[in-house]
């Protein structure tokens, strides 16, 4: 309560920073409370659609979660994104909460990472639009920006082919995680039990590889999914 507390009177000090508090007290009363209730509900609404992805997702792999505790993971993921540096927080609190409900590590790291890569593909397809039918309207709203703009179209488009390899393409990540742990046996990062940890974390990844095939062969569920997300993201 503390750190939150903390957090919050950061984040007032940093936006009152510049403002001055009478004017920006007045501006808030001239708003339309109609649009800030719509606001409100637009919110509920996303972070309800996300319960009801990773519901949907648990329910395919036959794990017993119920709507309600989804639906209270995306509450809790969309809280620690809000109060984590680069909204870091979320996918990890979350793949914490059905770690905490029995759902193994790497069954659930792929739930969040396929939620993920779900999210950025729709970011993924709107990026290609702009980038191809939407230069007219890109060039009137940002100005001089456009070009910044369009970077930033270009880096989503890879980071989201990025993070789809590494996610799907096993073969790969597990190549990845092997090179890494044994850079750190060489750099003394790890001293104890180091083939009992090398064969967990395979074994692992033997795990992760199951799901990641059960969603890529299931292209139904996937479509979907994200169907779900663009509305979501809308």
């Amino acid at each position: 309560l503390l750190f939150i507390a903390f957090v919050i009177v950061l984040t007032l000090v940093s936006v009152l920073k510049d403002e001055s508090a009478s004017e920006l007290i007045a501006r808030i009363k001239t708003a339309n409370p109609r649009y800030l209730i719509l606001a409100v509900l637009c919110v509920l609404g996303f972070l309800l659609m996300q319960g009801v992805i990773i519901y949907m997702m648990c329910r395919s792999l036959n794990l017993k979660e119920s709507l309600w505790r989804c639906m209270l993971m995306s509450f809790h993921g969309y809280f620690f994104c809000n109060i984590t540096p680069m909204q870091t927080g979320g996918p990890i609190i979350q793949i914490y909460d059905l770690r905490k409900e029995g759902v193994g590590v790497p069954t659930a790291c792929m739930l969040i990472f396929n939620m993920t890569f779900l999210f950025k593909l729709v970011l993924f397809v709107l990026s290609i639009g702009f980038l191809t039918v939407g230069q007219g309207m890109l060039a009137e709203y940002t100005g001089s920006i456009h070009p910044l703009v369009n970077i930033g179209f270009f880096l989503t488009i890879a980071v989201t082919l990025l993070l789809g390899l590494l996610i799907f393409n096993t073969k790969l990540t597990k190549k990845l995680a092997i090179r890494v742990f044994d850079w750190s046996v060489r750099r003394h990062l790890q001293k104890k039990n180091i083939e009992k940890r090398r064969a967990k974390m395979l074994d692992m990844f033997d795990q992760y590889k199951d799901v990641a095939g059960f969603f890529m062969t299931h292209l139904k569920l996937m479509g979907i999914l994200l169907l779900l997300t663009f509305v979501q993201r809308f």
